[in-house]
């Protein structure tokens, strides 16, 4: 045994009675690799207990065996299934050093090549190295090897790992001659078959592919020393053919397929979702009703209707337009588009209509939009997609952006606008009208898909205020006593005496619905409304106070954008400029992430680099010109890098910017190869060599393919 191997609990008992063996036996086990400590690897026979005598010597430099010796000694072999879990390959990192480890022994040895092991080992080093035309090329000699009968599951091997390695190389019609001539020669054997059915998948040949795939699933498998990864290959053969029956509309069958996978495997979370794809088109095509119901309460909205209901075509299977007292053209528009009219009398109460409207729809499904949405083409053929392959037992979150030119700018947000036609899914409150609570009650699932709405409902600026003077008759005329809002109500009673310039009373409000948060545990609340609270403060000429709330919002969200860009700018207000350069650093250089938190990512990106630029502007143009590119090339379309910054600052000798920024991102990006490339430079330059080169050593194990790190190695002196 070695030290990484491990006999499961239900093998011991198999274990004790081998102890009874006669002594002129030699007893090979079933020895599988596992992977994550699951025993889903290679499996191989390997002969592990034998008596003990002198004549009986390991033999190999690595891969050491005592098959010869024993064979010497008469020993009769003896194969059992009985499973050893051998857990020495976890890992890329860890395989990699063995590889090399084992690539040393094998060259120091000259006979090495005389023997078709000695040709399989190599190969299996030089794969594990990724340097597959070595591999190749000893694959292709071991194939060709003549060897002894007892040797033949090694020629097998040797023939498959030669196929599968031309296959990566793209070399298909070789690959594929090779896969053909071992199932002539050795038609049990499932990893010739699986590497052929393989390549005419890739070629598109997928009828025939499936056939082979069937196959394998019936074929009974001898475990040899050449080993099998039939756990892989039976695990994969279902997966295609699951794929596939669901392509033919067999979605029974492709049910089926996924609960084999399941049964072999209960965690496997693509299993999992070919499973639920299956079941939920099943559960969906016994559902009679049609997909989606469109669901808006309209009045006096002749000028967005059309433009709203024009943009939605192709999105539902029914438009059910509420009008509450229009006086003007809007029910024609309406109409014009297809749409059902219901009347229902106006109640001071946007709840009532929106449940009065959704209590009318057909479909599994409702959206609900108001006049001034406009929906893109890919919200509406991606939502459709989503929703047929669901079953009505979630809801969705949308992407809002209030934009008026399709979502370059415009803040964005989170909403809830899509869930299943249900009588007890219905809005609450007069005002700002909240669909979660009955949500919640449900318990039902809660999805994000990034596929957006934009909002144009904020522009004019006279308008958002009268909207807002309703608004707060109606809180008043829904809560006489304002102290009993829920939280979220308060924060947007709060908000409406905002845009109205009251602010006193905004500010009361705001930290009225703060303590109320926490008490309530509205947790997003609490990073949300002190930012709004810094913002009034800051109005009121309160700068240090709205500095203590915006702190408090950063020590529970460190990425939430509206307090990184307010606390910049009032850093740079009160003179300490160092700061505001690191904070705007920040807001140039932050990943977008879309929530129930309201971001303006495009606005802040230009700004901060607007900013930036004209700061090194004065004593360092060459930044300054450097950022004004990135700038000029996001503002032409070219999506954000979070990483370009830093970049910049490195190329220009700013280590200590560069660290700063670098420091921001690493939660996020911390792990990938573009990060640690910088990473490891900023560090240098900030004078931390040691630190540097040991995590450039890391990097360089982990992403040995990776051409900047190689080369920074190279840089820094990393050899090995």
């Amino acid at each position: 045994m070695d030290a990484d191997d491990y006999v499961p609990p239900d093998q011991v008992d198999a274990f004790n009675k081998l102890k009874l063996t006669a002594l002129d036996r030699m007893i090979s086990f079933t020895v599988c690799n596992t992977e994550e400590g699951k025993p889903i690897g290679l499996r191989f026979m390997q002969a592990r207990m034998f008596p003990n005598s002198p004549k009986i010597r390991f033999e190999g430099r690595i891969h050491e065996n005592i098959i010869r010796t024993a064979s010497e000694a008469g020993l009769n072999p003896v194969n059992t299934n009985i499973l050893i879990w051998h857990m020495g390959y976890e890992t890329l990192e860890i395989r990699q050093k063995k590889a090399r480890r084992n690539l040393e022994l094998q060259l120091a040895d000259p006979e090495q090549e005389k023997r078709i092991e000695g040709l399989i080992e190599f190969g299996d080093s030089y794969s594990v190295l990724n340097e597959t035309e070595k591999a190749i090329e000893y694959y292709k000699r071991a194939s060709e090897f003549k060897c002894h009968s007892n040797q033949l599951d090694l020629k097998i091997n040797a023939m498959n790992k030669f196929g599968r390695h031309l296959s990566v190389l793209n070399k298909l019609d070789e690959a594929k001659d090779i896969f053909e001539k071992c199932i002539k020669q050795f038609p049990r054997n499932e990893e010739a078959y699986y590497g052929l059915a393989t390549i005419l998948i890739s070629q598109n040949k997928k009828a025939e592919s499936m056939v082979l795939f069937r196959k394998l699933l019936t074929m009974k498998i001898d475990i040899s020393i050449g080993g099998s990864n039939y756990s892989v290959i039976k695990r994969n053969s279902l997966k295609n053919l699951s794929l596939w029956e669901f392509e033919q509309g067999n979605f029974k069958l492709s049910k089926n397929y996924a609960e084999q996978m399941l049964k072999e495997q209960s965690d496997d979370e693509e299993a999992k979702w070919l499973f639920e794809r299956a079941n939920l088109t099943l559960l969906n095509k016994n559902d009679k009703r049609p997909l989606l119901s469109l669901c808006m309460i309209v009045k006096n909205e002749e000028e967005n209707i059309g433009e709203c209901l024009k943009s939605a075509q192709g999105l539902a299977d029914e438009i059910l337009v509420t009008d509450t007292g229009s006086t003007d053209k809007t029910v024609e528009i309406a109409q014009s588009y297809g749409a059902k009219i219901e009347h229902f009398a106006w109640t001071k109460d946007f709840s009532a209509a929106r449940n009065y409207s959704i209590s009318k729809a057909a479909s599994r499904w409702i959206i609900w939009l108001d006049a001034d949405d406009r929906i893109p083409m890919k919200t509406i053929e991606e939502l459709r997609k989503k929703l047929s392959m669901e079953t009505p037992s979630k809801v969705f979150y949308l992407v809002v952006c209030n934009s008026s030119d399709k979502g370059k700018t415009g803040i964005k947000f989170s909403q809830i606008r899509v869930f299943p036609n249900n009588p007890k899914i219905r809005f609450e409150g007069k005002i700002h009208e909240q669909i979660l609570p009955s949500i919640r009650k449900l318990k039902l699932a809660e999805e994000l898909i990034p596929l957006e709405i934009f909002h144009t409902g904020y522009e004019d600026t006279a308008q958002l205020k009268e909207k807002q003077k309703r608004n707060l008759a109606l809180f008043k005329e829904e809560y006489p006593d304002p102290m009993k809002m829920n939280p979220n109500a308060m924060y947007h009673y709060g908000a409406s005496h905002e845009i109205i310039e009251d602010y006193e009373n905004a500010l009361i409000w705001f930290k009225n619905a703060l303590e109320k948060s926490k008490k309530e545990r509205y947790n997003e609340f609490e990073i949300l409304i002190p930012q709004n609270i810094a913002r009034v403060l800051e109005h009121l000429g309160k700068a240090d106070e709205a500095m203590d709330y915006l702190n408090q919002s950063l020590k529970l969200d460190p990425y939430f954008e509206p307090s990184i860009n307010q606390k910049a700018r009032l850093l740079f207000q009160s003179g300490q400029i160092e700061e505001a350069i690191k904070w705007y650093g920040y807001l140039a250089s932050h990943i977008p992430k879309i929530s129930f938190l309201p971001s303006n990512a495009m606005t802040s990106h230009t700004n901060a680099l607007q900013f930036l630029a004209e700061h090194w502007k004065k004593n360092e143009t060459p930044l300054a010109i450097d950022i004004l590119k990135t700038l000029k090339n996001m503002l032409l379309g070219t999506a954000h890098n979070p990483l370009a910054l830093a970049e910049i600052y490195i190329a220009k000798d700013k280590a200590k910017e560069a660290f700063d920024n670098l420091e921001f991102l690493k939660k996020d990006l911390g792990s990938k190869p573009e990060f640690i490339f910088l990473y490891g430079q900023a560090l240098a330059l900030s004078g931390n060599v040691q630190e540097a080169i040991k995590i450039v050593s890391e990097a360089k194990e982990k992403f040995p393919q990776d051409p900047h790190i190689t080369e920074l190695a190279k840089a820094m002196g990393i050899t090995g």
